[in-house]
């Protein structure tokens, strides 16, 4: 079931008819959300998305809704919490590492180091993977209650967790979607988890 931004008065509607959440990637979140000025690089602002997502995020937590977040995904569940972003990495950070395009995007290409014990490393069974990696936002404070536990080696944080283990929650700046087209094993555990929740969520 794809859902599309409606008024907040139906989300409750909506959420009661899923066990689990995908919030995919996409532009970017309108910077005022998080008390900032729009840099140059802003690009794909959509202020009904942001709205309609930062609240499916907000409702989530309180259901304890079973919840993959990718990329934007992760931006919008940080922001959503409390969390900022870096607005541009090149810019803000100096790392170019971060925005490959083309045929790369189907490719493991950037080293990214897991926590051993987070959630993320237990669904891939692993803590040393490579990953694509297409966005140039990443998280810059962290929403209170959350942890970062991925990073790239230039320190992006790659993967962040809630700190409440009652909320099922899995978020990653990289893009399983694609990696898993090209058989990428990590990636299709990534969403088996999210299948799996979403199971013991509906029997609840």
């Amino acid at each position: 079931m794809v859902l599309v931004p409606t008024a907040s008065e139906h989300i409750d509607d909506l959420l009661d008819r899923v066990d689990g959440i995908l919030i995919p990637g996409g532009g970017d979140i309108d910077p005022l959300r998080y008390s900032d000025s729009r840099h140059e690089s802003a690009r794909g602002i959509s202020e009904e998305r942001d709205e309609f997502e930062i609240e499916v995020a907000l409702r989530a937590k309180t259901r304890r809704m079973p919840v993959f977040a990718i990329c934007r995904g992760l931006q919008i569940v940080n922001v959503a919490l409390g969390g900022s972003l870096i607005q541009d990495i090149p810019t803000e950070t100096g790392s170019m590492d971060h925005t490959v395009i083309g045929h790369a995007v189907w490719d493991g290409h950037q080293p990214v180091r897991i926590d051993a014990g987070c959630r993320i490393a237990e669904a891939i069974r692993a803590t040393d993977i490579m990953v694509n990696s297409i966005h140039h936002q990443a998280v810059k404070e962290l929403a209170p209650g959350f942890q970062a536990v991925a990073w790239a080696a230039d320190g992006i944080i790659e993967g962040i967790e809630y700190d409440d283990p009652a909320w099922p929650l899995l978020a990653v700046q990289w893009h399983p979607e694609y990696l898993g087209q090209n058989g990428d094993l990590a990636s299709h555990a990534l969403f088996d988890w999210l299948i799996e929740e979403a199971r013991v969520d509906a029997t609840v």
